[in-house]
């Protein structure tokens, strides 16, 4: 399931697709007093076993194609490693409508399909980093 979390009035999208359960989270960019359209998402994929350099392959490649759909923004996507393993990206979609249409782009869920093989989505609620007030990680 992946889980919205408004920033343009009150837009929530959530879904389901297969068996495979997302938790991705989206925040409003404040850089421009909140008026910025963007999302900044912050996706955390925890690898399966042996699948480590095969997910850090993936994580570092899949954002050119998202661009060239016109879903996300040139940001620089912050990447970093929790102590269990787990990747954590934040990176921008262009708006909400980018998000919504994202379920629906065959390149989108190509990609998804490969995050599958390698990860499992994580809630960053979950990630004990997150339970603490000024948590640090590794750079990716």
């Amino acid at each position: 399931m992946i889980a919205c979390i408004p920033v343009v009035g009150d837009v929530k999208a959530t879904f389901e697709r297969g068996k495979i359960a997302r938790n991705v989270y989206f925040v409003a960019d404040i850089a421009n007093g909140g008026s910025h359209m963007g999302s900044i998402a912050v996706a955390c994929y925890k690898p399966k076993p042996g699948c480590d350099a095969a997910l850090i392959d993936l994580v570092r490649n899949h954002l050119p194609p998202l661009r060239t759909e016109g879903l996300i923004t040139e940001r620089t996507p912050i990447v970093m490693r929790t102590a269990d393993g787990t990747i954590v990206e934040i990176f921008e979609w262009v708006s909400t409508n980018a998000i919504a249409g994202a379920h629906d782009n065959a390149i989108v869920l190509d990609l998804w399909k490969r995050f599958e093989a390698v990860c499992w989505y994580e809630a960053p609620s979950n990630l004990p980093e997150f339970q603490n007030m000024f948590q640090h990680f590794e750079a990716v």
